[in-house]
């Protein structure tokens, strides 16, 4: 049995989907793993997209003991090096200087923020939701850096199906409108100007909305996803880089093999393209805070010819529909 076959996509009746080994198919951890997966736009399968709606409004005492428990976090990344260099590595790479004079017009562009995800800040016994939403605060924090206007202007989004009304209240107090599945944005333009964070999401997600071609993405490199299902590391016999190097495969192996494999390697050549119109930034200390808060995450931001491309693209968009809004 090859590495790619002890590996299998398990549906749930919920419509995500676990890659797991099939002695773990009806593990509830192998359920909640990294590898959970929806296909298309973070709903249930059920055509529900907020399954806490029904919950009743949380206590003020509720509200008070996440949000303190949040705060130690958020002010513990902030006094740590992680988050300078994560802010350091924002500003040289969008150009945005604590003068607020100097602000580029490529910065002045990002104007949303799209974060998915993030997981329950109230219902995880684990650090990594709280630490990722500090990442997230501290990269808002810096987009906010170069203007007033952007302050007023900028729209922060949030979804993710297992909120429950205590997280969308907390997230609220930030400043971060929770929204449901489907009012999480589609339109191209949007994703112009909009910087998307999702930490730790699945394969299929990741895919999704770097294919959308947003001005900064963060999220895992797509290379790990090829590395579960295959149980190789990348750039072994069988495994792809991110960068497109692929190993020797298996003799007469075709990569479908209904694990996933060939599906994952067909994601892997379909971003690959996308990729070259980015700049590919590492995550700093991305072992900072325990090895599942921010490993494997990585910062794509789009290369300045290629938004100019795609401001182009877009005015011509807009000036077909004037035209036909004429006729």
């Amino acid at each position: 049995m090859s590495a790619r076959q002890r590996h299998s996509r398990v549906p749930a009746p919920d419509g995500w989907t676990t890659i797991a080994s099939p002695r773990k198919a009806k593990s509830k951890s192998a359920a909640a793993s990294a590898l959970l997966a929806h296909k298309s736009d973070l709903t249930n399968g059920a055509g529900a997209h907020d399954a806490a709606a029904d919950e009743s409004t949380p206590t003020e005492a509720e509200v008070a003991k996440v949000t303190a428990r949040l705060q130690r976090q958020i002010t513990a990344f902030n006094a740590a090096s992680c988050c300078a260099k994560l802010k350091d590595l924002l500003r040289d790479e969008l150009d945005i200087h604590r003068d607020t004079t100097q602000g580029s017009v490529e910065t002045e562009g990002i104007s949303n923020v799209l974060i998915l995800a993030l997981g329950s800040l109230s219902d995880s016994f684990g650090p990594a939701p709280g630490y990722q939403l500090a990442a997230a605060l501290a990269i808002i924090d810096v987009l906010r850096e170069h203007s007033t206007t952007m302050k007023k202007a900028m729209r922060i989004l949030s979804y993710d199906p297992v909120y429950t009304a205590l997280d969308r209240t907390v997230l609220s107090s930030f400043g971060i409108s929770v929204v449901t599945g489907a009012q999480v944005p589609s339109d191209e333009g949007w994703y112009r100007r909009a910087l998307v964070y999702m930490p730790h999401a699945s394969v299929w997600l990741n895919h999704a909305y770097f294919m959308r071609r947003p001005r900064v993405w963060i999220g895992n490199c797509f290379a790990m996803y090829e590395s579960a299902v295959t149980g190789l590391r990348p750039g072994e016999d069988g495994g792809d880089d991110e960068d497109g190097r692929t190993g020797k495969k298996d003799e007469g192996d075709d990569g479908n093999d209904g694990s996933g494999g060939g599906e994952v390697r067909g994601i892997l050549r379909e971003v690959r393209g996308v990729m070259e119109g980015y700049k590919r930034v590492e995550w700093p200390e991305e072992g900072w805070g325990g090895g599942a808060v921010f490993n494997n995450l990585v910062v794509y931001v789009r290369k300045e010819t290629d938004i100019d491309a795609a401001g182009e693209e877009g005015d011509l968009t807009d000036a077909v529909a004037a035209l036909t809004l004429e006729k």
